[in-house]
């Protein structure tokens, strides 16, 4: 397992709540490719279980329209066939039900989809080849922070603003609500 690499490129122009959407189908559909992966149940010291996650990180990769198209198209051709790839359009994110998708992406030549993210999983020499350079995909925005509880935010997500250059990477419990004139946002601590 040491050879293999996951990762997830989004575009980041997407609303938070695509962003999130694509991140989470891509990681079910990664989950039923890659079993294996998943670790087993734990407990907690008060012998509550806790179903298991993956084994190791996914990094989230920040990515646009136009970068994630053409990664696509790479990802085609054959010398990177032992990849698996989870894409998710602007169709897919439309349909309601998995026939309706089944239906539209039928009719739609694949120069017509618009991807908002793609998930990458295989050998680690290959997706380091090809998004080795990529920064991670860091998310801020005031006013679209909920105030109050943190324990509402998804958290797979790392809210870091934009100007931070640390590659630490936080969870949601060493973010701090703030508000100030411009609304509510976070601050690290």
């Amino acid at each position: 397992m040491n050879d293999m690499k996951c990762v997830m490129v989004i575009d980041e122009n997407l609303p938070l709540g695509i962003i999130a959407n694509t991140a989470a189908v891509m990681g079910v559909t990664l989950g039923k490719h890659f079993p294996h992966l998943v670790g087993a149940d734990v407990f907690d010291k008060t012998d509550n279980c806790h179903l298991g996650i993956i084994e190791f990180p996914i990094p989230i990769l920040k990515g646009n329209a136009l970068l994630i198209k053409e990664l696509r198209e790479t990802l085609y051709q054959p010398g990177f066939s032992e990849l698996t790839v989870v894409d998710f359009s602007d169709v897919a994110q439309s349909c309601k039900t998995y026939d309706e998708f089944i239906g539209k992406i039928a009719d739609i030549p694949e120069a017509d989809l618009n991807y908002f993210g793609l998930a990458l999983c295989g050998s680690k020499k290959q997706i380091n080849k090809l998004t080795g350079s990529m920064p991670l995909l860091r998310y801020w925005q005031a006013n679209r922070v909920p105030q109050g509880n943190f324990t509402s935010l998804v958290g797979f997500f790392i809210l870091l603003d934009s100007r931070e250059t640390s590659k630490k990477l936080l969870t949601i419990s060493q973010l701090l609500p703030i508000t100030g004139e411009k609304g509510v946002g976070t601050k690290l601590i």
